[in-house]
């Protein structure tokens, strides 16, 4: 009786021991379970992916300032063979020798009537009067007004109004003499007015060409839009 129950406890014993062993395995077959190691990401180099997971910085874009444009001097107009342009109040002198005559612009100024209320002239458009002070350069004696003296635009060109030119001397507005039929001995010089009918709407200039056989250059002087010259 006393054998048995020491065989008993052995055997209590020894299942004990077992027990622990299993407890202490990965596995049901007693070997241990090795920790996992863990691996890098697999990334395919053909999708477009990278060995990193890191993605790389995106550049900033940086504008290209404009060139700064380079300022360029307009050159001032060379007169030619084929006109000159002069400016108000400028003297300047149409032909050469026998056939020059010198000019001064000096005013202009417009009216739909010219003349007295009992003497007067009524424009097709609008009275053109310019106020000019001629000299005559020239040994022989000249007169006034000449058919060289224009007034022109884009489309048409007018000579002097005689009629119109005349009516000055009765018009109360206009303080010149008019220049018609004016003689001018040589060196000296006559200021007055004379007048040309031209288009109200249209922009003109004044066109004064020399006699004789050197008909060039002619000589311009701008007036502009005729709206915009001073009424009388």
């Amino acid at each position: 009786m006393h054998r048995r129950r020491l065989l008993r406890g052995c055997g209590l014993l020894l299942s004990g021991m077992l027990a622990g062993c299993r407890g202490d395995s990965g596995s049901e077959d007693g070997t241990p379970t090795a920790t996992p190691t863990p691996t890098a990401k697999e990334v395919s180099l053909e999708d477009g992916g990278t060995d990193t997971d890191t993605p790389s910085p995106t550049p900033t874009p940086t504008e290209t300032p404009p060139p700064t444009p380079t300022p360029t001097e307009t050159p001032p107009p060379t007169p030619t063979a084929a006109g000159i342009t002069h400016e108000i109040g400028e003297r300047f002198t149409v032909g050469e020798g026998e056939d020059a005559v010198t000019y001064r612009l000096i005013e202009f100024a417009r009216a739909d009537r010219l003349g007295s209320e009992f003497n007067n002239s009524t424009a097709d458009g609008t009275f053109l009067v310019v106020t000019v002070e001629v000299t005559n350069p020239q040994e022989d004696i000249i007169t006034l007004p000449r058919n060289e003296f224009r007034t022109r635009s884009p489309s048409t060109w007018h000579k002097f109004d005689r009629d119109a030119s005349e009516d000055i001397e009765s018009d109360d507005r206009i303080d010149e003499p008019p220049l018609v039929n004016t003689s001018i001995r040589s060196g000296a010089s006559e200021r007055g007015a004379v007048a040309f009918d031209v288009n109200p709407g249209d922009s003109y200039r004044m066109w004064v060409f020399p006699t004789g056989p050197a008909n060039t250059p002619e000589h311009f002087l701008e007036i502009g839009p005729i709206s915009a010259v001073r009424e009388l």
